[in-house]
């Protein structure tokens, strides 16, 4: 009972984890673009200053 009751811990635990890092990554694919985007704004106010 124990043992079993562990087991399905660790693969809730487990897959919860690869629900997190998935969402993580799409927080990422998201913010990527943004990041960039702005990067090359301030390099074109930086450029014309």
């Amino acid at each position: 009972m124990g043992y079993s009751g562990y087991t399905v811990r660790f693969y809730a635990f487990t897959a919860f984890l690869n629900h997190m890092t998935l969402y993580k990554i799409r927080i990422l694919e998201l913010r990527i673009p943004s990041i960039l985007c702005t990067q090359s704004i301030l390099k074109r106010l930086c450029s014309r200053s």
